[in-house]
């Protein structure tokens, strides 16, 4: 943006000082405004920054305040007939040229992210995509459920990460239907466990993005999974990250206490790497926050990492929340976690990611009772 700035300013000052123009030869500096704008456009689709608007309607305006009017300034050094002359061919050429090299890139980054979208839903349609699940153990080491985690195995690609294709799936819009389709699995997950004793009181956390929480019928549509599945809603436990409160705080506050009246359980996901957590966390009805892996993975070896730790879980506990400590991958880490009053915990250190059976055969060997000492006999 800083570019486009400059360039800006640059040509409309060369416009007016130098590209003075005549009955014979016509001013042309200008065209490259609209090449600047539609650069801002392509830039604002793949980031949308309010600052890159202004930029655009700055182009805009000024390309048609120079068009139509032929402005000129008082300090005017017309360049000489023959070098204008020259110009003129040489800017509109090159003008026209880069407005299709524009043009290119735009139809290249639409056809990508339509590719994108098709991919996703025949994913979805041929079942490539299967849930992971992740032991969540509490300060006693008993077993309080599971994150459920997305994966994608793509019949060519073999397993895609999914810190890659879930910010694509968020760029095309798809992560609300992708959503929809994990509580639904997530529900019916649930719903077979409740009739095993053992697994009954188990809990199942769910990811949801910004955009698939905002959606007008996102309440219903959980509703309608849960009662249809006839489980208790406090069995679905709903993670959110900071980036879903950029939107408008009023209306997210007002569905959550909607959830959380309908009983559902709401956890504060990666707390303390968003968007000033301490500005609106008194307002929201949590019921738990999550200590990012990003501050667990120093509390051992760095003295500034533990005072951060200690200050998150210390403030979790003073809002009345439970605080849950991921990322834990050694007994050092879960043993200082533990200490600074962590109620929960998640990580290597308990369980990798696992398919359902997996998962289920890890919990039955959790919940054995471990084995009693042989008392010797009397003589």
């Amino acid at each position: 943006m800083l570019a486009q700035i400059v360039c800006l300013t640059y040509i409309v000052f060369f416009a007016l000082v130098f590209d003075i123009p005549t009955t014979a030869i016509p001013r042309t500096t200008h065209l490259y405004l609209l090449v600047i704008a539609v650069v801002g456009f392509i830039n604002y689709r793949r980031e949308p920054l309010l600052l890159q608007v202004p930029i655009i309607v700055a182009c805009l305006v000024a390309f048609i305040a120079i068009a139509a009017v032929n402005p000129s300034v008082a300090i005017a050094i017309p360049m000489s007939e023959s070098v204008r002359s020259a110009g003129a061919w040489i800017n509109a050429s090159v003008s026209i040229c880069m407005l299709g090299a524009c043009i290119v890139a735009m139809q290249i980054d639409l056809s990508r992210s339509t590719d994108i979208a098709s991919e996703l839903q025949k994913a979805l349609w041929k079942r490539q995509f299967r849930l992971v699940y992740q032991p969540q153990v509490d300060a006693e080491g008993k077993v309080l459920g599971a994150e459920v985690l997305l994966r994608w195995t793509h019949p060519k690609r073999g397993e895609v990460p999914p810190a890659e294709f879930i910010p694509l799936a968020e760029q095309v819009g798809f992560m609300p239907q992708l959503g929809t389709w994990i509580i639904t699995e997530a529900c019916r997950t649930l719903a077979d466990w409740r009739a095993d004793e053992s697994r009954r009181a188990l809990t199942l956390s769910i990811n949801v993005t910004a955009d698939q929480f905002i959606q007008p019928d996102f309440y219903a549509a959980l509703r309608q999974a849960v009662d249809r599945s006839e489980i208790a809603p406090d069995r679905l436990k709903l993670e959110l990250t900071e980036t879903v409160f950029v939107n408008d705080v009023d209306a997210i506050v007002t569905k959550l206490l909607l959830l959380r009246h309908a009983g559902f359980a709401i956890s504060l996901d990666d707390f303390g790497t968003g968007y000033s957590s301490l500005s609106y966390l008194r307002q929201l009805p949590l019921n738990q926050i999550k200590v990012d892996r990003s501050f667990v993975r120093g509390v051992a070896e760095s003295r500034r990492a533990a005072a951060l730790a200690k200050t998150i879980v210390q403030i979790g506990h003073d809002l009345g929340l439970d605080v849950l400590a991921e990322g834990i991958e050694t007994e050092e880490q879960h043993r200082i976690m533990q200490a600074y009053g962590c109620t929960g915990f998640q990580g290597f250190h308990f369980g990798r990611p696992m398919p359902l059976p997996a998962f289920e055969q890890w919990l039955a060997e959790a919940q054995r009772p471990a084995p009693q000492a042989r008392v010797p006999a009397m003589a």
